[in-house]
């Protein structure tokens, strides 16, 4: 077994400081308290959201998904299951393609694809001289509406109408 001190060496040193300065006081735990909030600098946020996140929104084209800004897009590639509308063969492998190539470059950091990165609004605070991020970030492209597909209103002839409640 190995010491890593002295125990001679220790209490011959407590009896010298003692002897030099006296016995410290006891700091009350209020004193505690108040100096413990200083111990630790208060960090800023690093992101401003103007919008709410999570929205619902409905792209007409894949490609759309690059007007997202880049953490939306990093989570919109981890989700299991995305529909989309087909509107034929063609269109749905290409679509596939695309989608696999998105994957492919959020999880390499966007090397080659680049969605939207926002830029950042930086001001001081005169006062403390703490920085103030702002992220500025544009609207993404998206559908106002949801698209329906028409349906078919004669359907029985009995039917009178549509009643909402």
């Amino acid at each position: 077994m190995f010491k890593t001190h002295n125990e001679d060496e220790v209490r011959r040193k407590v009896v010298e400081r003692i002897s030099i300065e006296g016995i410290p006081e006891v700091v009350p735990q209020e004193e505690l308290l108040e100096g413990k909030k200083n111990w630790f600098k208060v960090m800023p946020k690093e992101r401003k959201y103007k919008s709410t996140p999570h929205r619902v929104q409905y792209f007409e084209f894949l490609s759309d998904i690059k007007t997202l800004p880049w953490w939306n897009v990093e989570e919109l590639v981890l989700t299991k299951n995305i529909k989309q509308f087909y509107y034929g063969l063609d269109v749905k492998m290409h679509d596939q393609k695309l989608w696999n190539y998105i994957k492919l470059q959020a999880k390499e950091r966007f090397p080659d694809w680049k969605p939207h990165f926002p830029k950042q609004d930086i001001k001081f605070n005169p006062v403390t001289g703490e920085k103030d991020i702002t992220l500025k970030i544009k609207p993404p492209r998206c559908q106002k509406n949801i698209p329906l597909h028409a349906m078919e209103q004669d359907f029985c002839e009995d039917f009178q109408g549509w009643m909402y409640n």
